[in-house]
């Protein structure tokens, strides 16, 4: 035995100061676990309590066995596995008297989690063996350093960086915004003032002008500064989000006391909205955050066009001479063959762009599809009265008409009840109506079935053979009759000419209390409008069958109107308001009475889009990682150009091509594939499930504006894409590339 392995030290099997060191770590975990999952208990994700679960005992693991194998300079796996049994074990008698559970899981689900934290342990500490000597700790110290620097230097330090170092150039900041706010003014302005003529392009005039004023703004900055401007359109944003969230929020006419001044003569203080809510609706906060990031967007590629294609002494150069030559030998292969990584980012863009106009078509066409199910069973606008003796309808159905876009009018019921046969009842939603001039206000007539088998199969009328509602809701026998939706009358299990009784909640005041009033119908006929919600629960009867029943005695609850343009509703249900003298009437049109579906699917295809815009960013990460390469690898050519005379805009140009061509042609290549799994989607005719989505097949609709959109966004973030390393090549001195190389 040589003396160094006397000399040598034994090895310890355990190490108390590791064991301690896990066990402190661990049992810190498991007391904070309590408030991190009562936290993931009130959020909206489900699921997301077991994922912290998992991930939290895997991370702890993973972080007490390295921290003791960088204090013991050895892998203290074997202190790892004692501790984590130990705190099961504790964990487990504590579930065991208590009844109260740390880890929320299944036995076989608790077994995985042991073998899974075991593995974790014996990886971190085995990854610290390896890398604590080369600086481990050090370097994911200086990572977060590095993270938490870059957040903090784009929202502030680096503006107030910009400014001190007298980087911020001030001119470019002072046109930029002026051109945002006499821009966005101006926008306004039109909305406010020409509110007949935009309003059926009103969310475009917004959106679109919002655009082009920060694409100019960008511009503007651009040119007067000769550089991208991103401190100088990140100020100038912030000061005019700040301005534009003052008067969405309460109004600047409000704060300068300028505004309308008859809103109490109307009781329109009753509901008073801001203007935020009355133009955007109930998220405008989303909405205005999801602007301005946009607008930001925006805002640099407005600017780095003007750095592009003004030349460095201020001229206008939107030549590609040699800079196309360039690129395109850049772009191509050996043999003229397209390169492998512009090939895969071409891709990329197209699937991206492709889910883009699919999922929107899809929504388009579900959204049109519910939209055209509505109307053909609700009218446009409805005119109420508060309180209950609304009995001068037909006074104010005349002043309604006499506006020139009101089509037709006629009163109606609507209300709870129990429809009631022999054997089942069921809870309704009746209608009373004028049979005769109900279907010049809504598209019943179209919806009524001339048959209608046992397998669900309903026959429409011809075409042509006048109104066929009187003659379905007449009574017989002295008996009133109904006209059912599809799904009821399957619900029900009765034929036609049954006889039911339906029983509403409205009560006689008198001796004997509030007595349900209860009248005996006969089944007259039966509809099918497509959506499910009004097929299965919506009753048809005839007005002064409604009036009996509800005890209204000539009162009604309100006036159904139709319009010339659905889309122009809320202009003319507010010109009918103010026709009719406002306060105690009130109206009502087929938006709001159906807000929560609308508001549902136009947030669900905004998500949809921003989800799924993320291929297309994902994509864009391709292209700026292949242009990062191309600036390492030709750094001696791009110097050779700059010694010759080529401009920092000149060598910019040449990596900007590259985005260009992959979001041109992704895009064009991406639209083709769209278009053609919408038409496979549209002859397809897909069923869904009618009860959970409303409706019985699934559309596609193709909107010109929503395809568009899609192209810019492709094009524009392909082009950001480029910005940082084609700057980064414009930038580099030539002398440093000589000098590596």
């Amino acid at each position: 035995m040589s003396a160094a392995t006397v000399a040598a030290p034994r090895r310890r099997w355990l190490s108390g100061t590791a064991l301690a060191v896990i066990s402190a770590t661990l049992l810190s975990g498991a007391l904070l676990a309590p408030l991190v999952l009562t936290l993931a208990e009130r959020s909206p994700i489900t699921g997301l309590r077991e994922v912290l679960v998992w991930t939290g005992v895997v991370a702890t693991l993973a972080y007490a066995a390295a921290l003791a194998t960088v204090l013991e300079r050895r892998a203290a796996w074997r202190e790892s596995a004692l501790a984590f049994a130990a705190l099961a074990l504790v964990l487990l008698a504590v579930e065991h008297w208590t009844g109260w559970a740390l880890v929320p899981l299944s036995g076989g689900a608790r077994v995985g989690l042991l073998v899974t934290g075991l593995a974790a342990a014996g990886l971190g500490a085995s990854l610290a063996r390896l890398y604590f000597a080369h600086g481990l700790v050090w370097w994911v110290v200086n990572q977060i350093g590095l993270l938490l620097g870059l957040v903090g230097t784009a929202l502030l330090v680096g503006l107030w960086r910009a400014i001190a170092t007298r980087r911020f150039h001030w001119d470019a900041f002072v046109a930029g915004l002026a051109v945002m706010e006499l821009g966005l003014g101006a926008v306004a302005a039109v909305v406010a003032f020409a509110p007949e003529q935009t309003y059926l392009w009103r969310d475009e005039l917004i959106w679109g002008g919002t655009m082009a004023t920060m694409l100019v703004a960008g511009f503007v900055i651009g040119r007067l500064g000769r550089r991208l401007g991103y401190w100088e359109s990140y100020l100038a944003l912030l000061v005019t989000v700040a301005v534009v969230v003052v008067h969405l929020a309460v109004g600047w006419h409000r704060l300068l006391g300028i505004g309308p001044g008859e809103a109490e003569s109307h009781f329109d203080f009753l509901v008073a909205m801001p203007p935020g809510v009355r133009i955007f609706g109930s998220m405008w906060q989303r909405m205005v955050a999801l602007g301005a990031v946009a607008a930001f967007l925006v805002t640099i590629f407005g600017g780095s066009l003007a750095y592009l294609f003004f030349a460095d002494e201020g001229r206008w150069d939107p030549r590609f001479s040699f800079e196309r030559l360039i690129g395109q030998r850049h772009l191509l292969g050996r043999g003229a063959a397209v390169s492998t990584t512009a090939l895969v980012a071409v891709l990329g863009v197209a699937g991206g762009v492709a889910s883009l106009v699919t999922v929107t078509a899809v929504m388009s066409g579900y959204q049109n599809d519910i939209q055209a199910k509505i109307l053909t069973t609700n009218a446009h606008f409805v005119v109420q009265k508060y309180g209950l003796d609304f009995t001068e309808y037909d006074e104010i159905a005349d002043e309604a008409l006499a506006d020139p876009e009101v089509l037709a009018a006629t009163p109606f019921i609507f209300n709870e009840a129990m429809l009631a046969t022999s054997e089942r009842g069921l809870g309704v939603l009746i209608k009373g109506i004028l049979p005769a001039e109900a279907g010049q206000v809504t598209g019943i007539e179209g919806n009524l079935c001339a048959s209608f088998t046992a397998d669900g199969v309903c026959t429409a009328f011809p075409a042509g053979g006048g109104p066929h509602l009187p003659a379905l809701l007449a009574s017989e026998r002295n008996l009133p009759s109904l006209v059912v939706g599809s799904e009821l009358f399957k619900k029900l299990e009765q034929p036609l000419g049954a006889v039911v009784t339906l029983t509403t909640p409205v009560g006689i005041a008198g001796a004997r209390g509030n007595a349900p009033r209860r009248l005996q119908f006969r089944l007259g006929g039966v509809f099918r409008s497509g959506m499910h919600d009004f097929d299965v629960r919506l009753a048809y009867l005839d007005l002064a069958a409604a009036q009996r029943l509800m005890g209204l005695g000539e009162a009604v609850n309100g006036l159904e109107l139709k319009v010339r343009d659905p889309e122009r509703v809320e202009l003319v249900a507010e010109r009918v308001l103010n026709r009719i003298g406002r306060y105690p009437y009130r109206t009502l049109d087929w938006r709001e009475l159906n807000i929560g579906i609308f508001t549902a699917l136009k947030l669900q295809k905004i998500v949809m889009f921003l989800v799924l815009t993320f291929i297309i960013i994902v994509a864009a990460f391709n292209i700026a990682s292949t242009l990062f390469m191309a600036v390492v690898e030709k750094a001696r050519e791009i110097a050779v150009l700059k010694s010759m005379g080529a401009r920092d805009a000149s060598v910019m140009k040449v990596f900007v091509l590259e985005g260009w061509f992959v979001g041109g042609v992704g895009t064009l290549v991406g639209l083709v594939l769209g278009l053609g799994v919408c038409l496979l989607l549209a002859e397809a005719h897909i069923g869904i499930a009618a009860d959970v989505y409303m409706v019985e097949s699934l559309s596609v609709r193709l909107q010109p504006l929503e395809v568009g959109v899609t192209a810019v966004a492709t094009l524009v973030i392909s082009h950001l894409a480029t910005l940082y390393p084609a700057l980064k090549a414009a930038r580099q001195r030539p002398v440093d590339a000589m000098r590596y190389e």
